[in-house]
């Protein structure tokens, strides 16, 4: 046996940790319609970040990015090269650097300004005769709680570093509260 539905029922699901949606049944088309839809706390929010130019550095140094790619929200910004995070939110950062055109390898972390945060990325060259294995993306979660830039910085390298735009570092970034 199973659930009677009656005229002027409604129901309320919850879709996500933050967000949830009321239903009300309509007997006149015999389906359920939207009442109302809630996103609790905050309003989802991402960025895609793109070094487009071409960049050679040395560690300790941070990739510069020149572009956003595509994004959602007006927390997350480009200032100065870094990534600008709105204060009192928590966020995710993945950056990744897919050639390090250099004879060995290059690692990287974000930098507030100040400190690394999270865990360190490594890539490491095809001509690489002493290959450790590559370590992927450099990933952080933060809640700062002043406005903050980040910036994706190579921490070692095994000679200077350059970039070129089509395999340059890129970075995404999405509000997570």
């Amino acid at each position: 046996a199973g659930t009677k539905i009656k005229i002027g029922d409604s129901f309320s699901f919850i879709m996500a940790p933050n967000a949830s949606v009321l239903l009300n049944y309509d007997p006149i088309n015999a389906c359920w319609r939207s009442v109302s839809q809630t996103v609790l706390g905050f309003a989802p929010s991402w960025a895609q970040f793109a070094a487009t130019a071409v960049q050679g550095l040395n560690a300790p140094n941070n990739f510069n990015f020149n572009a956003i790619t595509a994004s959602a929200g007006t927390d997350i910004s480009l200032v100065g090269g870094g990534v600008r995070l709105r204060a009192g939110r928590t966020y995710r950062l993945r950056g990744f650097v897919p050639w390090p055109n250099v004879t060995t390898y290059v690692s990287y972390q974000w930098f507030d300004g100040t400190a690394g945060v999270g865990r360190k990325g490594h890539n490491e060259s095809v001509n690489n005769t002493a290959a450790i294995g590559s370590g992927g993306a450099a990933e952080a979660v933060v809640k700062p709680t002043v406005d903050t830039t980040y910036w994706l910085r190579a921490t070692a390298a095994g000679g200077s570093v350059y970039t070129n735009a089509g395999l340059a570092p890129h970075a995404w970034v999405e509000c997570l509260e």
